[in-house]
């Protein structure tokens, strides 16, 4: 088992994300992307405001796979809210014109050469095609180098599950 040390949702709030930490406990993690398990003890906090769902697609929550302290050492809080938007608005954009429900996890690792690396994994009837779709916009987003480390974080999303 891998130590994670922290579960977060990812809430735009005012143009920012806030962050919602899942409760004081050790918890496991199953992640489908590597088949690990990573056990860690969680923390809460509850923002004031939470992100509203626009369209087919929620972002659910963001689970970081490396320590907290990790990411902002090496890359900052500000690049990495902007790369955790810039998720967001991607997998938006792909999958508005979708008729498909689905869940997806996009699994991001960073590193030093600055081009972000990710996997996607889904549960549900995802369609290859707009998965590719999906893979491919992301592929595209501007690099965020890492000072040494490498760092990794996974977006949670529900896709036509419900919304407006």
């Amino acid at each position: 088992m891998k130590p994670a040390p922290i579960l977060l949702s990812a809430l735009a709030v005012a143009g920012a994300i806030a962050v919602l930490f899942l409760s004081r406990r050790t918890t496991s993690y199953w992640n489908p992307v590597d088949s690990t398990n990573y056990v860690a003890r969680w923390r809460s906090y509850r923002p004031e405001t939470f992100r509203q769902q626009v369209g087919r697609t929620k972002l659910d929550h963001v689970r970081l796979l490396s320590e907290q302290d990790a990411f902002e050492r090496e890359v900052g809080v500000d690049p990495l809210v902007y790369l955790c938007k810039s998720i967001d608005s991607t997998v938006s954009d792909v999958a508005e014109s979708g008729t498909a429900s689905y869940e997806l996890l996009v699994e991001a690792s960073l590193s030093p050469d600055g081009r972000p690396r990710f996997q996607l994994a889904s549960r549900g009837q995802a369609p290859d095609e707009e998965l590719q779709r999906i893979q491919d916009a992301l592929n595209l987003l501007p690099p965020l180098n890492t000072r040494g480390a490498e760092l990794r974080f996974q977006m949670v999303f529900s896709i036509g599950q419900g919304g407006n």
